[in-house]
C-alpha cells in the first residue's frame, strides 16, 4: 500500500466473468453497505471485454476494476484478488450474489465486540431476485472451531465457505481458495468451511446476510458431471482428512468423516445422477470403490455409511424406474 494510505477494514474480492446485468446489482449492493470503510476488487476474467467504472455508472474510489489479460479460472481470480487486497479482513462475493446492506455493519460490530476474532460468518438466504432489506438486530453464537465444525457438517448452520469474513493473514496462511478435483470448480466453499475447525473462535450470524442468486446457470442446480463430483469429493476427502487430523478435532475424527461422506459426498452424487442419463449409472462401482476406500480411514460408523449408500441406491433405482416405465410407454403407443 502507498505510504501514507490508511488500509480499509474490509476487502472484497468480487469475481466476474460475462454476467455485467448481475454484476450491476452486486456492486450496487455494497455501494449500498451502512458501514463504509472497505474496498472491492472486481477481478474480470474475461480478457476479451474490459470492465471500467464508467460502464457502470461508478464513481466510487473504494471499487477497483482488475481486468486480468488471462483467464485464471474463477479459483485463480479468487486468489489473484486475495493477494491484491490490503484490508485487515477478507471475504469473496460471486458476480450474481449480493450482500444485504448491514453486512459489513453487523460483522464489524461481531468483530469489536468479540476481540477481533479470526471469523465471521453469516446464514444466507437463496432466490432468484436480490430483495434488500432493513438491518435488525442479529441474533449469533459464537463456536469453538470444534463445535461450529460439528454443526456445519451436520448441516445445523449455514454458511458459505467463500463469504465468511476471515483475517486476510489466516486466509492467506492457508493458501487461499483450493481448487478440488479436475472437472469445473466444486466444494471450494465447502473445503473452506471445513477449514474453520482449525480455528480457535468462529462467531455465526444467524441472520440471512448474504443473498445467493439461484438460477438456471447456477451449477449446483443442473451439471449431470457425475465424474467432476467424484473427482472433486476425492481431493475435498483428501483435503479434509489432514483438517481433522488436527490435534485438537482428532478426537472426532471418525464422525466429521463419516458426516462429510454422508451428507457432503453421497447425498450430493446421487442428487446428480438422479438428473443425468441412465448411462451415468456406469460409473457407480467405481464411485461405491472411493467411498469404501476413504471409509477405511474410520473405526466407527462404517455400517452407517453403507446403509445410507444402500438408502441413496434405492431411492435413484426408484427414480430410474420412473424415468423408464413412461418411456416404455411411449414406445409401445400407450
Amino acid at each position: 500500500m502507498p505510504q501514507g494510505l490508511r488500509r480499509p477494514f474490509f476487502s472484497v474480492g468480487v469475481t466476474a466473468f460475462r454476467r455485467r446485468d448481475l454484476l450491476r446489482e452486486t456492486l450496487a449492493s455494497l455501494q449500498a453497505q451502512i458501514f463504509s470503510d472497505f474496498e472491492v476488487l472486481v477481478g474480470n476474467d474475461d480478457p476479451a471485454e474490459e470492465l471500467a467504472a464508467e460502464a457502470f455508472g461508478i464513481s466510487d474510489a473504494r471499487i477497483r476494476f482488475i481486468n486480468h489479460p488471462r483467464n485464471l479460472g474463477e479459483i485463480g481470480n479468487m486468489n489473484a484478488l486475495l493477494a491484491a487486497s490490503q484490508a485487515r479482513y477478507f471475504t469473496w462475493l460471486a458476480d450474481d450474489d449480493c450482500f444485504q446492506p448491514g453486512f459489513l455493519a453487523r460483522v464489524r460490530e461481531a468483530i469489536a465486540r468479540h476481540g477481533f476474532p479470526p471469523a465471521v460468518v453469516t446464514n444466507y438466504g437463496a432466490g432468484q431476485y436480490y430483495q434488500a432489506q432493513a438491518p435488525a438486530a442479529v441474533a449469533e453464537r459464537v463456536f469453538s472451531g470444534r463445535a461450529f465444525l460439528d454443526e456445519f457438517l451436520c448441516q445445523r448452520v449455514r454458511a458459505i465457505g467463500s463469504s465468511a469474513v476471515l483475517a486476510r493473514e489466516v486466509l492467506r496462511r492457508w493458501g487461499g481458495a483450493s481448487r478440488l478435483g479436475t472437472g469445473t470448480p466444486l466444494y471450494t466453499d465447502t473445503l473452506l468451511a471445513i477449514k474453520l475447525g482449525r480455528l480457535e473462535r468462529v462467531v455465526y450470524l444467524e441472520a440471512p446476510l448474504i443473498f445467493l442468486r439461484t438460477h438456471a446457470r447456477s451449477q449446483s442446480w443442473i451439471s449431470t458431471d457425475a465424474a467432476g463430483y467424484q473427482s472433486a469429493q476425492e481431493a475435498l476427502c483428501q483435503e479434509s482428512i489432514a483438517v481433522f487430523r488436527t490435534e485438537h478435532l482428532r478426537g472426532r475424527f471418525d464422525w466429521y468423516l463419516f458426516q462429510l461422506l454422508r451428507v457432503w459426498c453421497v447425498s450430493y452424487y446421487y442428487k446428480v445422477l438422479r438428473r443425468s442419463s441412465l448411462s451415468a449409472l456406469a460409473a457407480l462401482p467405481g464411485y461405491w470403490r472411493f467411498i469404501w476406500r476413504t471409509s477405511q480411514h474410520m473405526s466407527r460408523f462404517r455400517l452407517r455409511l453403507l446403509a445410507a449408500l444402500v438408502r441413496q441406491t434405492w431411492w435413484l433405482a426408484v427414480s430410474c424406474l420412473h424415468r423408464l416405465v413412461p418411456a416404455a410407454g411411449q414406445k409401445a403407443g400407450v
